[in-house]
């Protein structure tokens, strides 16, 4: 704790309207002066008080101008000059630029009578800076130059306790104590016990060119989205109220996964929303969603080879339709011959479906699941074309055989 001390000085008789020359009396080099106390031989006093920081009177540290009250006191409590003793307000700081342990100070009488004054000076001595380093360190004690090589400072004054010159990181506090960390982990920055999450705000925005995590060797999700609403069950995979989940499809290969978890029937709806449409019908077509694919060639990529898989849609682990290079669909169905119908006349029944839609056509199309008239009233119709495909196949078999039955009658 600062120790104040007081210096105590009484003058030489000043003549009216003398301003005394400068005096100086064995003080400290530094120090910073808390109060000054004032008192004229002859009360009702003016006069005028001065301090500075060395025999030339360059610089003036303190300066009482056309004082009247009686003793005079500084720090007053407020610009009324009502008199309190302050202890804990500095009025200055004194520094001697001459680097002697010395108060310079000089007194001027106003009145017209001659008298002395009794000069009380409060302050608490500083120590004085070494030589090396007093060019450095001003007389506010603000560091302009050089390095901090001082003590360590306990966290209790402010400081961190300990030297982190060695270290290098992110210094985080850890039970009251500070630590170097490489790498900020789920207890050390904005970090919510309960749940393992950022809190600092309800919306956290990302305001920078590019975001990188990097996940090392870990093959779990690298990124999840969850909901206290969802609850899915399926926990094997991911936790209940995960909606959504990035990560690899190869621990070791990689490539991405995307995947959609849900109570209800779909779990993921890719949606594409443009702003013009494109109804070009080549190959430089392109519409609201696009499925690249691409080939690694060297440090880029290029188009895939002949009869490459470009899409593949699959029941769990079993692939039901493939589209490749050459633009084919290929469709993983059951055998199907239907041997039951007339094939031309279950072609032509699904002919004037679509027009009036004859009640035995769509008896016998819905029948044979070629076609399923869903919704009636809007004439709309779900084709599958790979039965129809087949269809197509059997009536131009079927017509087939009947030429052939009909040439072989015209030659007989």
């Amino acid at each position: 704790m600062a120790v104040i001390s007081q210096l105590s000085i009484t003058t030489a008789s000043v003549g009216a309207g003398v301003t005394l020359a400068p005096a100086a009396v064995a003080w400290v080099k530094s120090a910073i002066i808390t109060k000054i106390r004032i008192t004229p031989s002859i009360a009702a006093s003016s006069f005028e008080f001065w301090i500075y920081e060395e025999a030339a009177r360059t610089n003036i540290v303190y300066h009482a101008k056309a004082v009247t009250a009686s003793p005079y006191y500084d720090p007053c409590q407020n610009d009324t000059d009502v008199i309190t003793e302050v202890r804990r307000s500095a009025v200055a700081t004194f520094e001697n630029q001459d680097s002697l342990a010395q108060f310079i100070y000089s007194i001027k009488n106003n009145d017209s009578q001659a008298k002395t004054y009794t000069i009380l000076i409060d302050y608490i001595a500083l120590s004085t800076l070494a030589s090396d380093i007093q060019d450095t360190i001003t007389r506010l004690s603000t560091i302009v130059a050089g390095t901090w090589n001082a003590t360590v400072i306990a966290p209790q004054y402010g400081g961190t306790g300990q030297s982190f010159q060695a270290s290098s990181g992110v210094v985080t506090i850890n039970s009251g104590t500070f630590v170097s960390n490489d790498v900020l982990t789920a207890t050390r920055l904005l970090y919510a016990a309960a749940s393992n999450t950022i809190a600092a705000s309800a919306v956290l925005t990302f305001d920078g060119s590019k975001l990188i995590i990097n996940q090392g060797a870990n093959d779990d999700a690298l990124l999840d989205f969850r909901s206290s609403d969802i609850a899915h069950g399926m926990t094997d995979l991911a936790p209940t109220d995960v909606y959504a989940a990035f990560q690899k499809i190869d621990p070791l290969a990689g490539g991405l996964q995307l995947a959609g978890f849900s109570e209800v029937s779909t779990g993921l709806l890719l949606a594409g929303r443009h702003t013009t449409d494109n109804a070009i019908k080549t190959t430089a077509g392109v519409g609201a969603i696009n499925l690249v694919a691409q080939l690694k060639s060297g440090t880029t990529v290029s188009t895939p080879g002949a009869d490459a898989n470009l899409l593949v849609i699959r029941a769990h682990a079993t692939t039901r339709f493939i589209f490749d290079q050459e633009g084919s669909a290929h469709a993983d169905v059951e055998w199907i011959a239907f041997d039951d119908h007339d094939d031309v006349a279950l072609l032509d029944a699904l002919n004037h479906s679509f027009g009036s839609f004859l009640s035995a056509g769509r008896e016998a199309l819905q029948q044979a699941k070629i076609a399923n008239f869903y919704d009636r009233e809007n004439k709309r119709v779900m084709l599958n074309t790979t039965r129809l495909s087949m269809l197509l196949v059997g009536a131009v078999g079927q017509m087939a055989r009947r030429i052939e039955g009909l040439e072989r009658r015209l030659e007989s």
